[in-house]
């Protein structure tokens, strides 16, 4: 690789240019690999690492402490939350800042120009909104993961996010639920994964491995009569998806 660097001058970078002239690019072959994400460090995710552990507290919906720093503008503190969570063990970071109370890419905004300084682990970026995904991928050091897009609105989730993860790089969550609604049974969580696939690969060129199915969990403790069952559902369903696209 050739080029320059802070103070290079433009002198410089021309007579780089017309020295490399002439010359064809080196095409490396694709490399061969598995599911791989990035912070400052990267991520190789392989079964032997299991469990993958995914730190949570940085999550407004989901931790108390942290949406308190976050309404008090205290990010650097709630940056600390995140590194803890590295210490601990976290293998990847979730982010969520979607409080309806306040302004989420705001708060996306000045939370991961302090969080990126504290770890170097990949981060999860977790909103429904495209602009706050991007903003947040923007901040990103490496190759991000997005939660999550699904087809329940059809290809609109797709459309939306899709072109964000061509264009800065990041893996995603496909959820198992489509215009009918949330995949109970094993058939219909690898129904709608295969229809994802499609879409995905052959649609918008994106890398099977860089693809996490989310088969969905129900509650089956609540005595509803429609999630009786479910928890084999999700166990076979996980069963059948791994069976269709586990590589080779």
């Amino acid at each position: 690789m050739v080029g320059g660097c802070c103070g290079t001058t433009p002198a410089h970078i021309k007579a780089v240019k017309d020295a490399m002239d002439g010359i064809v690019p080196r095409k490396p072959e694709p490399a061969s690999h598995g599911h791989v994400v990035s912070g400052i460090e990267p991520l190789q995710y392989d079964e032997t690492m299991r469990p993958l552990f995914i730190g949570e507290r940085t999550n407004v919906i989901g931790s108390r402490k942290f949406k308190r720093l976050i309404v008090d503008g205290q990010f650097e503190e709630a940056a600390e939350i995140a590194r803890a969570q590295v210490k601990n063990g976290a293998h990847v970071i979730d982010i969520c800042l979607a409080n309806p109370d306040r302004d989420e890419l705001e708060d996306m905004t000045n939370f991961m120009q302090e969080v990126v300084k504290k770890v170097k682990v990949p981060l999860v970026i977790d909103s429904t909104d495209e602009e706050v995904i991007e903003a947040a991928l923007k901040f990103s050091q490496g190759k991000a993961i997005i939660n999550s897009i699904n087809l329940e609105d059809g290809l609109e989730r797709f459309e939306a996010v899709m072109p964000l993860v061509k264009k800065y790089g990041a893996s995603v969550v496909v959820g198992t639920i489509d215009e009918k609604g949330m995949a109970v049974t094993r058939e219909r969580k690898l129904e709608i994964a295969e229809r994802s696939y499609d879409l995905l690969v052959n649609e918008w060129g994106l890398a099977p491995e860089d693809i996490i199915f989310d088969p969905l969990v129900f509650p089956v403790g609540t005595g509803d009569q429609q999630y009786i069952g479910s928890a084999v559902e999700t166990i076979e369903g996980i069963r059948l998806i791994k069976g269709k696209f586990r590589a080779p």
